[in-house]
């Protein structure tokens, strides 16, 4: 079973194991989900932009990619201690912005991540201090679009497998009401 079925098991598998174990399963198993999808959403700074259907969702859903990246910001300067800012993409392909506390991790049943980043301290206090704007800002210039852009078309490839399938069933139904009369 890998980290990201036992965070989202179906059968809810965390419910079933003692308190204790449960608690350092989420915040430890959340660590490593959240650690793991940010060190690989990054790459060194080359001017690279989202584009693509990624881009597309970034002005539908926002306005613009600056007023996504805006919002983005505002998001991550505003967790209140430590924890998360997030892009996701929900069931429908809607992008969103969320925060998350500590190492949870945005519901993974209901969203997809596109990426985090980690406004913990210790992701930028060595070179900012105390500026997270100022990380935050440095951080933008990170963002491995195209990693990202993969991660949402992935969205959209389930959501056209999805419809697929629906159409087929109202199709099967549509012959089977035909065939009966």
């Amino acid at each position: 079973m890998t980290l990201t079925e036992l965070l989202t098991s179906e059968d809810n598998i965390l419910a079933s194991l003692p308190e204790e174990a449960r608690k350092s399963i989420h915040n430890n198993g959340g660590g490593v989900y959240n650690h793991q999808l940010y060190f690989d959403s990054m790459r060194s700074p080359a001017g690279q932009e989202p584009c693509g259907a990624l881009e597309e969702a970034l002005v539908r859903d926002f306005g613009s990619v600056r007023q996504w990246k805006e919002q983005m910001s505002q998001a991550a300067t505003g967790v209140f201690g430590s924890g998360w800012a997030w892009l996701v993409s929900d069931q429908d392909g809607t992008l969103m912005v969320l925060t998350t506390a500590n190492q949870d991790v945005p519901d993974l049943k209901l969203y997809t991540s596109i990426f985090p980043i980690d406004v913990w301290e210790h992701a930028y206090y060595l070179q900012y201090q105390n500026r997270r704007p100022d990380y935050v800002e440095g951080w933008h210039k990170l963002i491995h679009w195209k990693k990202a852009g993969r991660r949402y078309e992935q969205v959209l490839c389930r959501l056209e497998r999805a419809a697929g399938e629906a159409e087929k069933l109202q199709n099967d139904s549509r012959t089977t009401e035909a065939n009966d009369r």
